[in-house]
């Protein structure tokens, strides 16, 4: 017989599954009990509805405590160090998001319907923005003077999340190298010398 943390953590784990697939409202309690091969009773018993799934489904998967505890050192005495320590940081930050990529779409589709779990909801993708922010106002004496913090810490993670979501859905693939390519041509730009950051880039 299973542990009852086992247990929870089958039936969290089949619901993130379903409710990125067919969505919350159509995630019932019964699909989700066949997914996790457990009784539906089980389910009620540990969830009373769904609004206390979703809350449990983010405390146990999402990345949003993992992010927030991220420690930004960037060295931006240099453009090469400062555009590294800047790609580590979306790198950390994609790794996090990538890990569960449903919680995205669980996300958006519940933000509305459950208005005591907003909160919860926006705490992860606001520690991503914030993260980002954080690494670009870091790397800032190397940006150039025109670069605006918050509104590219918002397209960088709006890129990131696209790929991540694109990935999850078949429609991208990617190797981990051009990966690290694209987010070196998303970030180059930003630096007051990005040729030099290009000759690093090929140097590596």
């Amino acid at each position: 017989m299973e542990a009852p943390s086992e247990t929870r953590v089958r039936i969290l784990t089949a619901f993130l599954k379903l409710s990125a697939e067919r969505g919350i409202e159509a995630t019932t309690t019964r699909a989700i009990a066949a997914e996790a091969d457990v009784n539906e009773v089980t389910i009620f018993r540990l969830f009373k509805d769904k609004a206390t799934l979703i809350h449990a489904v983010y405390q146990h998967f999402a990345p949003g405590r993992r992010i927030a505890a991220y420690r930004v050192a960037i060295d931006a005495s240099h453009t090469t160090r400062a555009a590294t320590g800047l790609r580590t940081c979306l790198t950390f930050v994609w790794d996090c998001l990538d890990e569960y990529p449903q919680l995205w779409l669980i996300g958006i589709g519940a933000y509305w319907c459950y208005p005591t779990l907003r909160e919860e909801l926006a705490f992860h993708p606001q520690a991503a923005r914030n993260l980002i922010e954080q690494a670009l106002s870091q790397a800032e004496p190397m940006l150039r003077s025109e670069v605006d913090l918050p509104t590219t810490a918002m397209s960088l993670l709006g890129l990131l999340q696209g790929m991540i979501s694109w990935r999850y859905y078949g429609w991208l693939a990617l190797t981990a190298e051009e990966r690290q390519r694209r987010l070196e041509a998303a970030i180059q730009p930003l630096f007051q010398d990005p040729s030099t950051f290009a000759t690093h880039t090929e140097e590596r």
